[in-house]
């Protein structure tokens, strides 16, 4: 075991070297090497792409690609109700947007350079991002920004259950 209780660099290049004999009839295209330079420093090489550091390495994957959002149907009848949209409404589905914030900030006719730069200035606080993007949708549109439009706009984007939220509050 190495110094922060994880593998050592050794065996870490055992283990990679281990996997490569197992696969040596296949082709690999994506290959991730650690070895210790002369200097102490860590060396990682990926793909032929290298990166020498003097500290530790977090390599994250998360899982891998992100799964595509499930697009979820409203299960009621889409409100009529010209009733101004609350701030709770608005924190409720802010904080429920997920990955379609975007695809719903499209639609509620937002530019993509409008997004990017709410994106970026609430980079840490996508709830907060998400309320401040609805915020400026309400106060563009003034009165026509009621909850039958901003349903209509969330069950078009596939959010179906904050549409049936809107009908049931």
């Amino acid at each position: 075991m190495a110094e922060g209780g994880g593998p050592s660099t050794d065996a870490c290049i055992e283990d990679i070297e281990r996997i490569e004999r197992e696969e040596e009839n296949q082709v690999i295209s994506n290959r991730i090497f650690l070895s210790d330079t002369i200097t102490g420093q860590t060396q990682v090489v990926v793909n032929n792409a290298q990166l020498v550091t003097s500290g530790p390495i977090t390599i994250n994957n998360y899982g891998g690609r992100r799964k595509k959002p499930k697009k979820i149907k409203p299960s009621k009848p889409l409100t009529t109700s010209t009733e101004k949209l609350s701030t709770v409404n608005l924190h409720h589905i802010s904080e429920n947007l997920g990955l379609l914030w975007r695809n719903l900030g499209r639609l509620l006719g937002h530019e993509d350079a409008a997004l990017e730069q709410l994106d970026l200035d609430h980079e840490r606080n996508s709830n907060e991002r998400n309320y401040q993007m609805l915020r400026c949708w309400t106060s563009k549109e003034g009165k026509l920004a009621n909850k039958a439009q901003l349903a209509k706009h969330l069950a078009d984007c596939g959010l179906g259950k904050m549409a049936d939220y809107l009908a049931d509050s």
